[in-house]
């Protein structure tokens, strides 16, 4: 089980990543690009209230719940650097979305009901939300450098520094 000081971290790194996209779903709304996909409008209508709720929902769950159960699920996921743990952990949030939530919420499987472009849309943001998740929580962790443990059993860094064992 990881410290509370890990899950700490994955909360602020996934409502850092959970900002990031928001900027990214209203920049899509003022642009008027693919303008009927509205995945806040989308949490709204499930608990059929206002905008604001669908708003604080999207955080709630990008923040406390993915965010949360990305610290709980790094140490396991596949990849050698948090980046591609988070890239990993927002696809298969991605998938639970498309399989899930959207058809409760009556936009069929992988939203076709909006568009064609719906999936990748959402799956586009998911993959900057798993960026940024992976970027924050290897910075709060002091790990921005670190990449792997090579096979000789010294670590590498993307950007110099020493390795541990110096």
């Amino acid at each position: 089980m990881p410290s509370r000081d890990n899950i700490t971290r994955g909360i602020v790194a996934g409502f850092v990543a959970t900002t990031i996209i928001s900027f990214f779903m209203i920049l899509k709304e003022v642009a008027r690009v693919f303008y009927g996909l509205d995945l806040v409008g989308v949490l709204s209508g499930v608990f059929n209230s206002p905008s604001w709720v669908g708003w604080v929902v999207h955080y709630v769950i990008g923040s406390l719940v993915w965010g949360a159960l990305f610290a709980v699920l790094a140490p396991r996921l596949p990849g050698s650097t948090c980046v591609i743990r988070g890239i990993v952990f927002a696809f298969g949030a991605w998938l639970l979305m498309q399989l899930v939530v959207l058809p409760l919420a009556g936009a069929n499987f992988f939203g076709v009901k909006y568009s064609f472009w719906a999936p990748i849309l959402t799956l586009a943001l998911h993959m900057i939300y798993g960026v940024v998740l992976g970027m924050t929580y290897a910075w709060l962790k002091g790990h921005w450098h670190e990449t792997h443990k090579h096979e000789a059993g010294e670590w590498r860094y993307i950007a110099g520094g020493k390795s541990p064992a110096q």
